[in-house]
């Protein structure tokens, strides 16, 4: 029943990631269909409301001024014009009399922003005139925006807020329940600790029985070591025990996930195969090895820099290839480093071995990695 619990538990925190993503998207896609769609019936509203509001202060202000022009008051209709004119929305106005004589104009128009509307003018239902006014739609539309509180920004925040609350649903349990995952955590940790311990004090006591063996070159080894369970680490441990004495390497130096190991002259040069067995042993055990081999020697700072550029393989410097007939490896990837002095230093990786040599590694590594 546990276990039938646990496999539910690993398969909703698979199943988090890909819904969290793919809930985004959809939302964003919603959002975008919602937020156009809310454009465009503005966009048609305000056209609406455009018309009626300068046809209906058109025909309102027409109302008032047939007496006017039947009267052959100009001076009253001149008055009433500027009045017309001092509205915002009105950027030019006519007054004409039926006959098409013009009787009042005043204001100009702007290309692009002003639209000409007609209202006839009568007096005791008789027509005897007619008024023309342009007017800017940029100052109609505040009056209808103001209306309008639902504005393309909302819905993206809504958007937003559904999608916070939908992720916080599905990992609240993770978020808000730590006590159950600290103690797991810590047992996890205090095992990956234990275990590295024990390694270490493995790799000093070889170290110390080489303490004056001239080292002619050099390995170094960088893993994910808090990977290590008790029993990964016996393998390890096995792994080096009977690789270590057998290629001719002691270990220098274990510190800071960097295992250091030397040479004796008397192996040298080193071969390929047992570099690749040794490699494919540690990728068995998931450690993602990258592997380092050089004559240089270089502070633990360089060698970080190097780690961070290179990726997972083999790599040695190329300059082995360029001094001595020793080492003739073929290479599938150079990489220049420029360290901070300028010094350039130039690292290849080891090309793959071929079927003949694979048949060769997997022996080794069955040899090292059985008990």
């Amino acid at each position: 029943m546990k276990t039938d619990k646990n496999k539910y538990s690993a398969s909703m925190q698979a199943v988090k990631l890909p819904v969290t993503v793919s809930s985004a998207a959809v939302i964003v896609a919603l959002c975008f269909l919602v937020y156009s769609w809310t454009l465009a019936v503005r966009d048609y509203h305000a056209q609406e409301f455009t018309v009626e509001y300068s046809q209906g202060l058109a025909n309102a202000s027409a109302s008032f001024l047939g007496h006017l022009i039947e009267d052959e008051d100009t001076d009253t209709l001149s008055t009433v014009g500027q009045q017309l004119q001092s509205d915002n929305a009105v950027t030019k106005l006519s007054i004409y009399r039926r006959n098409g004589e013009l009787i009042y104009q005043s204001g100009e128009v702007f290309d692009g922003q002003s639209q000409p509307v007609i209202a006839n003018i009568a007096f005791d239902g008789n027509y005897n005139g007619y008024l023309i006014v342009y007017f800017s739609n940029s100052d109609i539309l505040p009056n209808y925006d103001n209306n309008f509180w639902l504005t393309p920004e909302l819905i993206w925040i809504f958007g937003a807020l559904i999608w916070l609350i939908l992720v916080t649903l599905l990992y609240a349990k993770q978020w808000f329940s730590p006590s159950t995952k600290k103690p797991q955590n810590k047992a996890r940790n205090y095992q990956s600790m234990e275990s590295n311990v024990q390694l270490i004090k493995s790799l000093i006591r070889r170290k110390k029985d080489h303490e004056n063996t001239p080292a002619i070159s050099s390995l170094i080894i960088k893993a994910r070591w808090e990977r290590l369970n008790q029993q990964s680490t016996n393998t390890l441990l096995r792994v080096l025990n009977r690789w270590l004495p057998q290629n001719g390497f002691f270990v220098t130096q274990f510190d800071n996930n960097l295992l250091t190991l030397g040479l004796r002259l008397e192996y040298s040069p080193m071969n390929q195969n047992p570099l690749y067995a040794l490699h494919n042993c540690l990728n068995q055990l998931q450690l993602e090895p990258k592997i380092i081999v050089h004559r240089l020697n270089f502070g633990e700072e360089i060698y970080q820099t190097f780690f961070d550029i290179i990726d997972s393989g083999i790599w040695f410097e190329k300059n082995l290839i360029e001094t001595g007939s020793d080492y003739n490896w073929s290479a599938e990837k150079v990489i220049d480093i420029e360290l901070e002095d300028g010094i350039v230093v130039e690292l290849c990786r080891l090309k793959a071995p071929d079927a003949e040599q694979k048949s060769v590694i997997e022996r080794q590594v069955r040899y090292l990695s059985d008990v």
